[in-house]
């Protein structure tokens, strides 16, 4: 594929990778540089084909913004913006790249710099939604929250079908309180893809903001239910500092932890 096609395809995902040249040496290793579902393996990968000496330009590129991307997923982001910024003395006008380096910023806390990049992929790419939910979540922790739903919204202009900015929307709309116009994001998003667990968590929260615990419990455990062992482990730990839930910490749903989450639900204070 090549790098215009991709960087649009690339947009709409989360720390977006750069498909390397066809006939890159060691197709195997391009292979796995390229791959999302492993980081640890992407990492050596990427490594080994930077270390080959056997790249130069866009490909090497690509290496860097693919290693990068592993070193943030992995918990790195110190190391990924190093990558990042190899990737952009090669690839300078890459808007993907800018994107994953103001994530990488992000996770460090260091948000006003991620909203240059963020704004820098917008400038490159006007339709970037990606990267303008992203900088609106970091206006968010900024606590702009004004600003940072003009964001959800242009993102919502960008691309109507991108469901995280309705779900950003509605954690930024519930973070000010405002549960129904935040529970009506949250039902856009999972019309959109209702798969997405962090969407029904937070309209949890929502639900039980407004005092309807049945509705906030049964999103809570369609949370788990599609997150898995390590969003019930989360909720665990959390249930049994709130002296509600006296079970094992054990990321095993059942009756126990679902008593806990009713009266959870009930319980201003959880």
């Amino acid at each position: 594929m090549r790098f215009t096609a991709l960087a649009l395809l690339c947009a709409l995902f989360w720390g977006c990778f750069f498909a390397l040249p066809a006939g890159t040496a060691n197709a195997g290793l391009a292979t796995d540089c390229e791959q999302r579902q492993d980081s640890h393996l992407q990492l050596r990968s990427c490594d080994a084909l930077i270390e080959s000496g056997k790249l130069s330009g866009k490909g090497l590129g690509a290496a860097y913004n693919n290693r990068g991307t592993a070193y943030r997923r992995l918990g790195d982001p110190q190391r990924a913006i190093e990558d990042f910024d190899r990737a952009l003395t090669l690839l300078p006008d890459f808007a993907n790249i800018y994107n994953n380096r103001g994530y990488a910023y992000s996770n460090l806390g260091q948000y006003e710099k991620a909203i240059e990049d963020y704004s820098q992929a917008i400038r490159l790419n006007p339709k970037h939604a990606d990267a303008c939910t992203n900088r609106g979540d970091a206006k968010r922790s900024l606590g702009r929250h004004g600003d940072a739903i003009e964001d959800y919204d242009r993102a919502i202009l960008m691309d109507p079908g991108y469901a995280r900015a309705y779900q950003s929307k509605g954690y930024t709309l519930s973070l000010l309180g405002n549960y129904p116009a935040a529970i009506e994001n949250y039902d856009r998003a999972l019309a959109l893809s209702p798969d997405y667990a962090q969407a029904y968590h937070n309209r949890g929260m929502a639900y039980k903001a407004l005092g309807e615990a049945a509705r906030a419990v049964g999103d809570w455990e369609k949370s788990m239910a599609l997150a898995g062992a390590s969003e019930v482990l989360r909720w665990q730990q959390h249930l049994k500092e709130a002296r509600h839930y006296r079970g094992p910490i054990d990321g095993a749903f059942g009756p126990t932890v679902r008593g806990a989450l009713d009266a959870c639900a009930r319980d201003p204070a959880c």
